[in-house]
């Protein structure tokens, strides 16, 4: 009996992850942040430095009047750069060891479910006190069989991902 239940544990654990694995996008080469993007116009590669104004042909000709002018004009600012838009949240990597404990382990809840449903069908228990111990007792055994099962659903996850990526070749 206990041996079906450990196998049943690891079977339901193991394809469940099996099945997150597969839904995961692990975006091996690195794409564009921002595939809208248009391209930078100005040919210059560094964005702090100016392009050189082209020269006057005879600077001789030019007026102090324009000189001053062209002094005081600020010099342009380059126009600022849009903000980076954020990455996209990978997945947590850790959701599969919490989903495996507690899809194994929700074997514990049904058990508790269970006995609400054994105790207003089968049982002639009257009075408050031994409502409560029943109940107390039932919670107690759930949430024991919620961690032994979970405990088992994640070590066989556990096992499970090791192997397969310990098979994977890395060149």
């Amino acid at each position: 009996m206990l041996l079906i239940l450990v196998v049943t544990c690891s079977e339901i654990a193991v394809v469940l992850c099996y099945f997150q694995l597969c839904n995961e996008d692990y975006e091996w080469c690195e794409p564009n942040p921002n595939p809208n993007s248009k391209p930078n116009p100005n040919p210059n590669p560094n964005p702090n430095t100016r392009t050189p104004e082209p020269e006057h042909p005879n600077p001789n000709t030019r007026t102090p009047t324009r000189a001053r002018a062209r002094a005081r004009t600020p010099e342009p600012q380059p126009e600022p750069e849009p903000e980076p838009e954020p990455e996209p949240e990978r997945p947590n990597r850790h959701a599969r060891w919490w989903r495996s404990f507690l899809t194994a382990g929700s074997s514990g809840l049904y058990l508790f479910a269970y006995s609400i449903m054994y105790f207003f069908t089968q049982l002639d228990i009257i009075g408050f006190v031994p409502t409560l111990i029943y109940f107390t007792y039932m919670f107690v055994f759930a949430t024991l069989f919620f961690v032994i099962t979970g405990t088992i659903g994640f070590y066989s996850c556990y096992w499970f991902v090791w192997t397969i990526y310990a098979a994977i070749k890395v060149d």
